[in-house]
């Protein structure tokens, strides 16, 4: 594992359990400011659950979480340093997304000063018709629009992104690439998982491979596909996480 000196996100030999299944046995990473941090690895491996934890949606058996050095148990402005995008997005249905933000703003305490981001994201993802409509209307490509223009909204030091792409047109897929590098090059970090190599190589610089809720190695993210390519154990995983293909080559 990486050491960074002032790590934005830390997570500490995290178990998580349902019941007597151990879905995450004694994870461990570190995000540092301009890193893209990718947790790669198939349907099942422990990804969601690690993400839930650290956003506080499941509660860990053992193990520690820091967020901008601060404990999120005992410290609420943990909560402001992140921004969350679920793989299936968490909103109302009856509201609309316009209510939604409003509502995010009186919560995290955005003004003003913010209404020219937030009209700008509007714009970037072509959402202007759909504000206005009630959630259950949205296709989920639009729901997914709409979550990550309220994670994005009050700018937070930490994005983390779950399947961040399921759903997006090519359009919105490259607005958030770049979103995801403005991130990196302010110094801030992004943790996003994926079950697609391509994702992972396109846009993270560290790759922490989880299978059966282990993270089996981490590394940079050309170190860790050589690794992938190389070793026989891993031929399986890797043709699961080659098999689809959401971003182009661009």
């Amino acid at each position: 594992m990486r050491m960074s000196g002032n790590p934005l996100l830390r997570v500490t030999d995290l178990i998580i359990r349902y019941g007597s299944f151990t879905a995450v046995n004694k994870v461990s990473f570190q995000l540092g400011p301009g890193d893209v941090y990718c947790l790669l690895g198939p349907n099942g491996a422990g990804k969601t659950s690690t993400i839930k934890a650290i956003v506080g949606l499941v509660k860990p058996v053992e193990g520690s979480i820091s967020i901008c050095e601060k404990n999120p148990l005992t410290d609420i402005d943990a909560k402001n340093c992140i921004g969350y995008v679920a793989e299936d997005p968490i909103l109302i249905e009856s509201l609309t997304t316009r209510e939604h933000i409003e509502f995010a703003a009186t919560v995290r305490g955005v003004g003003k000063e913010s209404e020219e981001w937030v009209n700008y994201l509007i714009k970037a993802f072509d959402f202007t018709f759909n504000l206005d409509k009630p959630v259950y209307t949205l296709s989920r490509g639009n729901k997914q629009k709409a979550s990550l223009i309220l994670a994005l909204m009050h700018k937070p030091k930490i994005l983390i992104l779950d399947e961040p792409f399921t759903g997006l047109d090519f359009q919105s897929s490259s607005i958030l690439k770049n979103i995801i590098e403005d991130w990196k090059k302010s110094q801030n970090g992004v943790l996003m998982s994926t079950h697609i190599l391509e994702i992972a190589e396109k846009i993270c610089t560290r790759v922490g491979v989880i299978i059966s809720g282990r993270l089996i190695f981490e590394d940079s993210t050309e170190n860790v596909k050589a690794r992938l390519l190389g070793e026989d154990k891993f031929a399986k995983l890797l043709n699961e996480l080659t098999s689809n293909t959401i971003l182009g080559n661009k």
